[in-house]
């Protein structure tokens, strides 16, 4: 699915955008030093961003975000969500790579 322009210009704009709790985690994952695994973040999917993705697992992890209707539909395409809490976060990030390894089954 082509995503427009208005959708890439609002994923730049969440980029330079971020909160503590999504800054915390990006320095985990960025780069490949989660697992080797590559991720991006603020990634456009319709009109959802998914604020970490890896396409290697085909998974979205999501920040205190609200269910959303396009979520089903990405679903039915094979794709995972991974919701997490920013305080989750804060509070014991090892804890939350370890849950993101048993999602991945690593």
């Amino acid at each position: 699915m082509r995503q427009s322009e208005i959708e890439t210009m609002h994923a730049r704009v969440l980029r330079r955008v971020q909160t503590p709790a999504e800054a915390k985690l990006w320095g985990a994952l960025r780069n490949r030093r989660f697992h080797g695994l590559k991720f991006r973040r603020r990634v456009p999917f319709s009109a959802w961003v998914a604020g970490f993705y890896c396409a290697e697992y085909r998974l979205a992890i999501d920040l205190d975000g609200q269910p959303h209707r396009d979520l089903n539909r990405w679903g039915q395409q094979g794709h995972r969500v991974l919701h997490l809490r920013s305080a989750e976060i804060d509070r014991d990030l090892n804890a939350v790579l370890s849950l993101l390894e048993q999602e991945l089954n690593l």
